[in-house]
């Protein structure tokens, strides 16, 4: 009896066995259909998704086409504007309605002028030229420690003559002198504020350097042609030499082109110079011709490293050379190398000063450098005085 027991529960619990394995493929199959349907039903939704945006954006175009169908018929909003505007200009701001009044603008911050975005600033500092004229390139350069520096310079030569036999040669010698630059101080100071030099856009310290250092450049180079020698070089047209050996033009008040050829003719054939006019004595110079109809000016390649020269002279450009006018010196020819000396005694420096101006909110920036200048010999420099 027992055996018949055990053997049925035995047979039961296979055929449990069985319905579960055959219940879990079925799950398996159903599962499998229910994952390839809800992929099907997603790629749906997204088509569905994808259709009700394309109507939306086809519904917003068409909107704004009937908004500017309208506005074409009632005017824009721009043009609603300016004639809020004229009308305020023409008969008072009280005239305006409240839309006119509550209109969005831009010249109002209240009404939309916070909103609208900063005036973009350039970076770059629009600076004026200083015309400084070139004569520290040209001249002859040397530096010194002391105060001035000194030079020897043979005043005159001793001269020899033609004698006969038994005749007794003549005593001669030369003679020597002993002139000086004065190194003179050239100082500048520039003050600025604490919170310039903290919040400005720009190195401020730097800016102040390079207009000091420009300015500098131009004092010098215009007192080595203009200086009178008071705390500042000597400048060439007012030393005594040069202008006792002024050539004068041939025509009262103006510049002929025979005046180049007579002032180059006057210095000696061993000095190798160069002519200097300012830019406005230029512009009658480029127009001058000869005898012959030819133009004075030879214009070089430049990219070749030939110049552009006047009666086979080459010219630069000195700014500070006066203009052609009655007796002034207007042109110089001159081997300024042989003829004019800079002395450099110390080059620029700069002292920055935190602490006098501290309880205004003040920084002192001082600059100074010293340099002279003077004629080496008078006779390699010849000017150009125009006939009064």
């Amino acid at each position: 009896m027992s055996d018949e027991i055990v053997k049925s529960i035995g047979d039961l619990r296979a055929a449990v066995e069985n319905k579960e394995q055959v219940s879990f493929k079925k799950f398996e199959e159903i599962e499998s259909k229910a994952f390839a349907i809800e992929e099907e039903n997603q790629k749906l939704v997204a088509k569905v998704a994808q259709e009700e945006k394309s109507r939306a954006e086809m519904g917003e175009k068409l909107d704004l086409i009937e908004k500017q169908l309208t506005r074409s018929q009632a005017g824009t909003e721009e043009q609603h504007q300016l004639k809020a505007y004229q009308k305020a200009i023409i008969k008072g701001v009280k005239t305006l309605d409240e839309r006119e009044i509550k209109t969005l603008r831009t010249d109002i911050n209240a009404q939309g002028g916070f909103l609208v975005r900063s005036p973009e600033i350039m970076q770059e500092i629009i600076k004026d030229i200083t015309e400084i004229s070139p004569i520290r390139q040209l001249a002859r350069v040397r530096s010194t420690n002391s105060q001035s520096l000194k030079f020897r310079k043979r005043a005159s030569i001793a001269t020899a003559s033609w004698k006969g036999e038994l005749e007794t040669a003549d005593v001669g010698n030369s003679t020597y002198g002993l002139d000086e630059i004065v190194v003179n101080k050239l100082p500048i100071t520039v003050e600025i504020s604490d919170e310039e030099l903290r919040y400005a856009e720009y190195n401020m310290a730097s800016e102040i350097q390079q207009d000091a250092a420009e300015e500098m450049a131009f004092q010098q180079n215009y007192a080595f042609i203009n200086g009178d020698g008071v705390k500042k070089p000597n400048g060439f047209l007012l030393d005594a030499g040069v202008i006792a050996g002024a050539t004068t033009s041939a025509t009262s008040g103006v510049l002929v082109a025979d005046d180049f050829a007579t002032l180059i003719g006057t210095l000696k054939a061993a000095y190798n110079p160069t002519l200097g006019f300012n830019r406005t004595t230029w512009s009658t110079a480029v127009n001058l011709k000869d005898s012959a109809g030819q133009y004075v000016i030879n214009f070089g390649n430049l990219s070749a490293g030939i110049p552009n020269t006047i009666r086979g002279i080459p010219y630069v450009i000195m700014q500070d050379m006066p203009d052609v006018t009655n007796g002034a010196l207007a042109v110089v020819a001159g081997d300024f190398a042989r003829g004019y000396m800079v002395v450099d005694g110390y080059s620029m420096e700069v002292i920055r000063d935190d602490f006098t101006g501290a309880t205004d909110g003040l920084v002192k920036f001082t600059f100074k450098m010293g340099v002279g200048g003077g004629v080496l010999k008078s006779e390699a420099i010849k000017v150009l005085k125009i006939k009064a």
